[in-house]
């Protein structure tokens, strides 16, 4: 069988991690993903109760959109999620946090992103631990899940094997003339809707010039590989919903348009996932990292390379 150049990192094998010059006050064991209990009711019913809490707990609702099915994912921030965001060069990929819920033989999962896991991800260097005790006490997520522990130093240095893009080694997706200039490709891209990829939600890092967009890849019709269904029925298994590693993102940089590169970004939120394996496996998505890129250049206005 021949393996294609886009997943040649993966079978040469283990990455090293780096260690990242900065601290995060976090606990040692991480993991990228918090459940809550299950729920009775419907995803609709479920999520009106929810996002009512989340506001009483003071965080904005950005986004509630449904990205496949019965599933729903409710992109929320605050204030001090804003600010963490505007630490490092690319801490802006963290600026929202997802709960996501997943009807199911009659009941609703629930889960979110772990501010923690995150924040060390994205050297966001603010005081996680306190969105999620708010996180918790709003939506009950409160048991890790989805990876082996890691230490936030390790995450902060993630990779997941030799050859594999660290998070800096981001899609390239235009520079223009101007922070507004770069602004208004990425807005007329996702109204525009010619790739199948739209705006979920917007955010503003407070003094700085960037802006980091959720966007929906609902690419069956233009490119199968990058699309978010055929994607997530690969990464997300088991009894626990993992539909928060949804919306991707775009980050507008000053003049530069950029976006997190799927083999950085999929394997920091399934770090566990195989290589290879008959059942899900990285190498079932050797196809995605070049078409996630594709996708994203074209919506932005820049012809891949």
């Amino acid at each position: 069988m021949k393996v294609s150049n886009s997943i040649m990192g993966l079978i040469m094998g283990a990455g090293l991690l780096a260690s990242p010059s900065f601290s995060v006050m976090a606990a040692e064991g991480l993991k990228p993903f918090l459940a809550a209990p299950a729920q009775e009711g419907s995803v609709k019913q479920v999520s009106d109760q929810l996002k009512a809490k989340l506001k009483e707990a003071g965080f904005s609702m950005i986004a509630d959109y449904a990205p496949m099915g019965s599933a729903r994912v409710l992109a929320v921030s605050n204030e001090a999620l804003k600010k963490s965001a505007a630490k490092g060069e690319r801490s802006a990929y963290g600026v929202a946090m997802r709960v996501s819920l997943l009807e199911k033989d009659g009941k609703v999962s629930v889960s979110c992103t772990n501010p923690e896991y995150l924040a060390a991800a994205y050297h966001m260097n603010g005081n996680a631990q306190e969105v999620k005790k708010l996180l918790e006490a709003a939506v009950g997520c409160n048991e890790p899940f989805g990876a082996g522990v890691m230490s936030a130093s390790d995450i902060g240095g993630y990779h997941y094997a030799i050859g594999m893009e660290y998070l800096d080694d981001v899609y390239d997706l235009g520079e223009f003339a101007s922070f507004e200039e770069a602004k208004k490709a990425v807005e007329t891209g996702l109204a525009a809707n010619k790739m199948g990829v739209t705006k979920v939600y917007r955010v503003e890092i407070p003094g700085k010039s960037q802006v980091v967009y959720g966007v929906a890849l609902n690419t069956k019709k233009t490119n199968m590989d990058a699309d978010d269904g055929v994607i997530m029925a690969v990464l997300d298994q088991g009894g626990r919903n993992r539909l928060g590693y949804l919306p991707y993102e775009i980050l507008v940089n000053d003049k530069k348009v950029e976006a997190l590169h799927m083999r950085y970004r999929a394997a920091l939120y399934f770090p566990e996932l195989p290589m290879l394996g008959e059942g899900a496996s990285f190498f079932k998505l050797q196809n995605s990292p070049d078409a996630i890129g594709e996708v994203l250049r074209e919506t932005v206005g820049v012809k891949s390379p």
